[in-house]
C-alpha cells in the first residue's frame, strides 16, 4: 500500500481546474502487535509428558473505539499427553483474550481489517508426572483502521505560467457498502442419543462473492462442532457443515467489479433437542453479513502545483563603452568687434 498526498483544490484567477469525484477508503492507522499469554492448565488425569499441543484462534472480532481497537477472541487448544499407563490422552482448553491496540484517530464505526494467529512457544509439565501444565503462547495481530471518504481530487490545472506535477494513481473507489443480519437454521441428526447439548462451536469457511447487476451473491459454509452428553454421561462430539447463500441488494454494483465480504457469528448458536429420542438437534445462528463493492479506478492526479515566473534577460554592460567627445557651443567675446 502506497500513501501519497493529492491536491483537492486549487484557487486563483484565470485558472481552469478539473476534478474527479472518488469514494475511497482512507487509512487512519495500522499496527502489528504481539501479546504473550502464559496460563497454567490442570489436566484431567496425571501426565508423564506432553505429546503435542495444537492451538488456533477462534471467534476473533475487532472493534474500533476512540483512538484504539479492541481485539477479542478465544485461543482454542487441543492437548495430547501421555498418562502413567503410556496411553495417549486428549484434553481441550479455551482461553478467552482481549487486547487493546492504540490507533490514534480511530473512532467507533470505522472499518477494521485484521489478521491474527497464535504460536505455542513452550509447554511443559510442572514437576512431572503431574496434573499441572505450564504454557507460553504468543498472539500476533495486525490491525488496520480505515474510513470511507468522498473527495474531489484535482486531475488537471491550466493557467498562465502554471506547472503541474502528476502521478498515476490506481485506487479502489467504493461503490456501495451493505451491512445486514441473516438467520441460519439447521437440524442435525446425531450418531447417538443426546441427553443434553454441552456446547456448539461455529466458524465461517469457504467464503465467496459474485457481483451481479445491483446485487452481490455471498456464499460459504457454517462449520459447527457439537459437544453433547450421551445417556452414559460421556461427552460426545459431532460436526456439521451448513452451506449458506445470501443475495444482497447493492445499488450501483455491476459484473466485473470487486467485492469484499465478511460474515461473522453474532453471539452463541442457539440449540434445542427436537425429537423424543434425542437424536436431532435444531440450531439457530445469527450472522452479520458485510459486503463492500468497489471498482478499480486508474487516473492521473495532481500532487503539486507551482507558478513559474518567466526569466527576463539581464541588461548587457560592455567592458569598453565607445568614447563620445563633449559637445562645445560657439563662444562669442563681447570685446571682439563683429565684422
Amino acid at each position: 500500500t502506497e500513501q501519497i498526498e493529492v491536491v483537492t483544490d486549487v484557487r486563483g484567477k484565470h485558472l481552469t481546474v478539473k476534478k474527479e469525484f472518488l469514494k475511497v477508503d482512507s487509512v487512519v492507522g495500522e499496527k502489528l502487535v504481539y501479546e504473550t499469554v502464559s496460563p497454567t492448565f490442570t489436566l484431567p488425569i496425571t501426565a508423564k509428558k506432553i505429546f503435542r499441543i495444537q492451538a488456533k484462534l477462534q471467534d476473533v472480532t475487532a472493534e474500533a473505539r476512540h483512538d484504539s481497537v479492541t481485539l477479542r477472541g478465544t485461543i482454542h487448544k487441543q492437548i495430547y499427553f501421555v498418562d502413567e499407563g503410556d496411553l495417549v490422552r486428549h484434553a481441550r482448553e479455551d482461553i478467552p483474550f482481549t487486547k487493546t491496540i492504540d490507533i490514534p484517530g480511530a473512532r467507533p464505526g470505522m472499518e477494521v481489517m485484521f489478521r491474527a494467529k497464535v504460536t505455542v512457544e513452550n509447554a511443559e509439565l510442572i514437576d512431572a508426572p503431574s496434573h499441572k501444565l505450564s504454557q507460553t503462547m504468543v498472539i500476533e495481530a495486525f490491525v488496520k483502521v480505515t474510513e470511507t471518504l468522498q473527495i474531489d481530487v484535482v486531475v488537471d490545472v491550466r493557467g498562465k505560467n502554471i506547472k503541474v506535477r502528476k502521478k498515476l494513481l490506481k485506487v479502489e473507489s467504493v461503490v456501495v457498502d451493505v451491512l445486514q443480519t441473516e438467520t441460519l437454521r439447521a437440524v442435525v441428526k446425531l450418531p447417538v442419543q443426546a441427553q443434553k447439548v454441552f456446547e456448539i462451536v461455529g466458524k465461517i469457511a469457504d467464503l465467496e462473492t459474485e457481483v451481479r447487476h445491483g446485487q452481490v451473491l455471498v456464499k460459504g459454509v457454517l462449520h459447527k462442532q457439537l459437544f453433547f452428553v450421551d445417556p452414559a454421561n460421556l461427552l460426545r462430539h459431532a460436526f456439521e457443515d451448513v452451506p449458506f447463500r445470501f443475495v444482497k441488494t447493492a445499488p450501483g454494483a455491476q459484473p466485473g467489479m470487486n467485492a469484499l465480504a465478511r460474515v461473522r457469528i453474532i453471539g452463541e448458536i442457539k440449540h434445542k433437542i427436537v425429537d423424543r429420542q434425542g437424536m436431532k438437534i435444531e440450531q439457530t445462528a445469527l450472522l452479520e453479513v458485510f459486503v463492500k463493492v468497489t471498482r478499480t479506478v486508474q487516473l492521473e492526479v495532481v500532487v503539486d502545483v507551482k507558478k513559474e515566473f518567466p526569466e527576463y534577460p539581464e541588461p548587457q554592460h560592455p567592458e569598453h563603452p565607445p568614447y563620445h567627445p563633449p559637445h562645445h557651443s560657439p563662444h562669442v567675446d563681447d570685446d571682439e568687434p563683429v565684422s
